[in-house]
């Protein structure tokens, strides 16, 4: 029997827009309400002739013509059709037809993101890694091969990648990739450890990004500084191999660990704190889950790596939910990682990380909660108190340990070990936030009584302090990670401590007053307990961002332009 036959043959009533996209229409004539609000061009099918379906012939194609039997027999008959894919947003408004030639091995929602992005996004930023851009090309792993940079170039990239990467992201096994790397270069045409290869195009992206963020730093000054680097070409060549090497591993149904922790490490290397990450930080997630990282396989006096990495891809969702407001995906409950202060690391990187971890963690369930719809109780907020006081506790005596430890591991990054106070402050400012919030005082309290809110202030200038310090720190010792130095914008504390100064021009904010077991980084040229601090750090923090503005996209540049000038408008206000 003819197919033709058995399929249903009506006549269309809906416009032409309205039927292609499959939306329900209105069928006012001339132009139905959905093509009116879109601006469409409305156009209306023939009236259908119908005859019996069991009278089909050739002769009466042209009065099937504009049914849906036609356009069915037309798909069916277009053999073009069979290579593209149409692709659809969420909203059903965006339509794009995509050749499936091109884009073999990726979801829907990412090219529809890719193409959007590519139509709203400034081509001359180059200071974060476009992480959606699709990959054209199918390379097996001869072409993977011949990709590999020579001996020279990759021992560049891989001490850079020790001294300015991995002791901030310790969630890789250095000696083994140095053993991989030496038999690939021993043997070169018969190397053909996948797993090894991931790690390798992914250490080689980071370096080269780091080194071309350097190179942008060191032109800050020019008018017009040369956005055409040869490293950021070069990384984005190892993106191109890691993304093919992904499908070669299958990694989307069999996620290895070397696979996860290489993507891991390329997007916080190459991203502003993972912003416009989300989709493929929550599927680092689903990877971790799949490769059972959250497991605990046995008890072990040191932290074995798949717990670094599994705390790590657990970070990048937190510092999601920090910076983009998203709810955090991880799900805890299913964590079976001990987190106490026994049985920690005795390496300062990795100690110093997984207190960076505890502490974003923390402030991301603090974030997440403050985000919510629902009024919290004053029991609510006391829990998230009494967590904020264990966090503050546990990473105090993580700090202490790292301490006793500097004397022996001499380390240029002991500037980064602050960097969980940072997360720790970010999560008191926001704690003060959902205290008011949970007591209607929001609502209730007067704005005077807001702007007079002590503990947001103080958490506010702790904040501003640590950042200042970070960065003021690193500088002086001339870093080279400069990728991650440039993670720190503390926009919303200023902001905070500007309108407090406003408000209150002739009070004194101090630390005279906290209680011994608020820790905080101290400057031998600024007196704490003494004065007014919201001027001499503001100033002092605007003195450091000045330095790392150049390594923003375009947009935090803005913001930043913006703060300055209300923090010049006020402070010289203050001087009269």
């Amino acid at each position: 029997m003819d197919k033709r036959q058995i399929t249903r043959n009506r006549p269309v009533k809906a416009c032409v827009i309205c039927f292609n996209g499959k939306r329900k229409c209105t069928r006012e004539k001339p132009v139905c309400s959905r093509c009116d609000r879109l601006g469409f061009k409305c156009v209306y099918l023939a009236k259908l002739k119908t005859s019996p379906r069991n009278s089909f012939s050739s002769a009466d194609s042209e009065e099937l013509k504009d049914s849906t039997l036609h356009f069915l027999d037309e798909n069916r008959r277009n053999e073009e059709n069979n290579n593209f894919r149409i692709i659809t947003s969420r909203s059903g408004e965006l339509s794009v037809l995509v050749p499936k030639s091109l884009f073999p091995f990726y979801d829907l929602a990412s090219i529809v993101s890719y193409l959007i992005k590519k139509k709203t996004d400034d081509d001359s930023e180059t200071c974060i890694f476009d992480f959606s851009q699709l990959v054209t090309s199918r390379l097996g792993i001869e072409d993977l091969r011949s990709k590999m940079p020579d001996e020279n170039l990759g021992n560049y990239l891989i001490t850079h990648f020790m001294d300015s990467i991995f002791p901030l992201v310790p969630i890789i096994d250095e000696m083994n990739l140095i053993i991989k790397w030496k038999l690939f270069l021993r043997e070169p045409s018969s190397f053909e450890d996948l797993n090894a290869m991931i790690t390798f195009f992914a250490v080689f992206f980071s370096s080269s990004f780091s080194l071309h963020l350097d190179e942008l730093y060191q032109c800050r000054n020019n008018e017009a500084p040369n956005s055409d680097s040869r490293f950021l070409e070069l990384a984005s060549e190892y993106f191109e191999c890691v993304e093919n090497i992904k499908v070669l591993l299958l990694t989307n149904y069999n996620p290895s660990i070397p696979a996860i922790s290489s993507l891991a490490m390329m997007y916080y290397v190459a991203s502003l704190n993972c912003n416009e990450l989300a989709v493929q930080v929550s599927t680092l997630l689903r990877y971790s889950q799949m490769a059972g990282l959250h497991r605990k396989a046995s008890q072990l006096s040191e932290t074995p790596l798949k717990e670094v990495v599994y705390a790590f891809v657990v970070f990048l969702d937190s510092i999601v939910t920090c910076y983009t407001g998203l709810p955090t995906q991880a799900d805890l409950t299913s964590n079976e990682i001990y987190e106490g202060t026994e049985n920690l690391p005795s390496d300062p990187s990795t100690l110093a990380a997984i207190a960076r971890f505890r502490a974003a963690r923390l402030c991301a369930d603090i974030k997440t909660k403050l985000s919510g719809v629902e009024l919290l109780s004053q029991d609510d907020v006391e829990e998230k108190r009494r967590a904020f006081e264990k966090a503050e506790q546990e990473i105090y005596l993580i700090n202490e340990r790292l301490s006793k430890l500097s004397a022996s591991f001499q380390s240029d990054q002991a500037w980064s070990y602050n960097e969980s106070w940072l997360f720790l402050r970010r999560a008191g400012r926001m704690l003060a936030y959902l205290s008011s919030n949970a007591q209607g005082k929001w609502k209730k309290m007067s704005s005077e009584s807001i702007f007079n809110n002590r503990d947001l202030i103080i958490q506010s200038l702790l904040l501003v302090n640590e950042s200042f310090l970070k960065i003021s720190c690193a500088l002086q010792q001339g870093t080279k990670s400069l990728w991650f130095l440039r993670n720190t914008y503390p926009f919303e504390p200023i902001v905070i401590v500007l309108s407090h100064l406003k408000r209150y021009p002739n009070a004194c904010v101090n630390f005279m007053g906290l209680k011994e077991t608020v820790y905080y980084t101290k400057s031998s040229k600024i007196d704490y307990y003494s004065g007014d601090l919201r001027v001499v750090l503001v100033e002092k923090c605007f003195q450091v961002l000045y330095e790392i503005e150049c390594l923003w996209p375009p947009k935090v540049q803005n913001t930043f332009k913006e703060v300055s000038a209300l923090k010049s408008k006020l402070i010289t206000k203050k001087a009269r």
